[in-house]
Parts: structure tokens; sequence; C-alpha cells
């Protein structure tokens, strides 16, 4: 049967690691509703390990992309090392058990490299008023002013969760044998040397 079991474990986590690439890692959703009636503004910040964030407006009048070339030439070496150790932990996933396992520690890798390297350049995370400096993955912020609401909402998204399950997912063969061997360890009686009476 094509969709077995065996076929999740052998395909699903390359499948997820190389699905996490296009899609967001994190979120920011920003609104804002006038108190006189007149609808607002809707702003949508999404960072992906190869670029730290798209900012994507709507508002009545004007709907406009922007933030795609938001970075310093000199960054594109972090976007490609993060994106390249996701692709790599992804292929390795179609291997055999030694090279899934190396898969699996690639895409932890690219995963705290992401953390370390991209997400602190997400504009967004310097602000105080957001929130983000206290919790900076989760988290909801809403100020009332005489105009209107502004409402923030930010959250790590499907991308993060596909990369980090594809990477446990591979690792899971490994985990379990070490606890197994700890198990092991621990319920094994001890060894004495004492020899019996005579």
């Amino acid at each position: 049967m094509f969709l077995s079991v065996e076929w999740a474990k052998r395909w699903l986590p390359a499948v997820f690691l190389l699905m996490s690439l296009p899609l967001p890692w994190w979120t920011m959703i920003e609104t804002f509703l006038w108190w006189y009636g007149e609808q607002g503004n809707t702003s949508l910040t999404l960072s992906f390990p190869w670029m730290p964030r798209i900012a994507v407006m709507y508002s009545p009048h004007v709907s406009q992309i922007d933030g795609l070339l938001s970075f310093y030439y000199n960054q594109i070496p972090s976007f490609l090392f993060v994106s390249i150790l996701i692709v790599a932990a992804g292929l390795c996933g179609l291997g055999k058990n030694r090279t899934r396992t190396l898969g699996g520690f690639l895409g932890i890798t690219g995963i705290v490299t992401y953390f370390l390297l991209i997400f602190p350049l997400i504009p967004e995370i310097e602000y105080s008023f957001y929130g983000c400096r206290e919790m900076p993955y989760f988290g909801i912020a809403i100020e009332r002013s005489r105009s209107g609401t502004h409402t923030n909402v930010w959250f790590l998204s499907p991308g993060f969760f596909l990369a980090l399950a594809g990477s446990l997912m591979l690792l899971s063969p490994l985990i379990r044998t070490l606890i197994e061997r700890i198990k092991k360890r621990l319920s094994s009686p001890e060894q004495t040397n004492k020899e019996p009476i005579q």
C-alpha cells in the first residue's frame, strides 16, 4: 500500500524538511481598526530561513508587498548556510539509517542556526511596544488610543514545526536506542564479586 506506515517512516521526514523552506517559520499579524468605523489596515510579516522579513500590507486604498530586499548583501552567506542545512537534511532523510541520522542532526543544526543568524534580523523583534523582547516566539499585544485599536499577534509558523518534526523523526531511532540502553543499565542487577560461603 502506497500510504502505509513504512512509507510514512521512510519519506515523511524528508518531505517535511523540504516543504518547510517555502513556508514561513515566523509570522506577525498587525491590524489597526479605527474607532469611527473606517476600515483599518492589516499587515502580515513573514520570516523564512532564506529571508528574514517579507511584509505584506493591505488597506482599503492600497495593497503592496515590501521588504523583499530588506537585507544587506553580506547577510546572504547566512541565508545560504541555513537553507543548505535544511535541504541537506531533507536529502539525507531519503538515504539509509546512518545517513538519516545525519539528516536529523543537520535539521536540528539548521533550526538552531536560523534562530542564531536569521531570526534576530527581523526588525519587529527589536520593538519593545510589540512585546517581542520579552517573548519573541509567541505573543499578543493590544494598544488602544484615541484613534483606534492596534493589535499584534506573532507566533512560530508551519515551516518551523515541519522542520522540527522532520528532524525529530529522523533522530527517533537513535533516541529510542539511547533510551533502551539507559533502561537496560538501570534495570540490570548490580554484579558483585563476592565469593560464595563454603
